[in-house]
């Protein structure tokens, strides 16, 4: 239709312009601008084709996809760590690893690495993301709260290598180590704002008050 409409308009414009009946008349090229015409054309060609429309639903829908399913293997993961896995806490951290670094100008021998983490009985475990536990594959790491374990403070050196957004969201655990034999260890995680920092403290105080050696 719209095909035939600008075939027709078009058509009109000629047969107007060609008319016999009207005596010539010198015209410039601002006089046979027809600014109603250029607005009709270009609504007219600015019509998305079928081919637009596929490209954009099917991409709409590719992400539509995406968001339902990374929606459902939450509310999984959530029901498996609460009724399963009966963790006290669990959800995304940034644990200090070795590593080159650079912050407030200075250089750092270590770099934040995010994981996914929970508080499972009395230990501390942790995945490289919610993907690997989800596939079920091992930890990266464990720390045993048995001992001499718990919360640890920031030490004066931890704190100037620290950017000053970082330092209120730090929190240092300490226990003993699966990967080392039982090892002392201390690890310093980042949490992602003040709320999971307090949640993820108490779950760790809860944890040692009531551990059994």
């Amino acid at each position: 239709y719209i095909s035939t409409f600008m075939a027709a308009f078009q058509k009109k414009n000629a047969v107007e312009e060609s008319s016999i009946d009207q005596p010539p008349v010198s015209t410039t090229k601002t006089d046979s601008y027809d600014p109603y015409s250029t607005r009709i054309m270009n609504f007219f060609f600015g019509i998305p084709t079928n081919e637009d429309l596929r490209r954009y639903y099917f991409w709409e829908s590719i992400n539509v996809g995406e968001r339902e399913f990374e929606s459902i293997a939450r509310k999984k993961r959530s029901l498996r760590l609460t009724k399963l896995w009966k963790a006290q806490w669990f959800g995304r951290l940034e644990i200090k690893v070795a590593g080159g670094g650079t912050v407030n100008n200075m250089n750092r021998q270590w770099d934040w690495r995010g994981i996914f983490a929970i508080v499972q009985g009395h230990r501390f475990v942790w995945w490289g993301s919610e993907k690997g536990f989800d596939l079920g594959e091992n930890p990266m790491g464990q720390i045993y709260f048995a001992g001499h374990s718990g919360l640890a403070t920031l030490s004066p050196l931890e704190m100037r290598e620290l950017k000053k957004g970082e330092i209120p969201l730090v929190v240092n655990i300490f226990g003993r180590s699966a990967s080392l034999g039982g090892q002392q260890t201390k690890i310093s995680l980042l949490a992602p704002d003040n709320w999971a920092k307090g949640k993820l403290e108490d779950a760790i105080i809860q944890t040692c008050l009531g551990k059994h050696d």
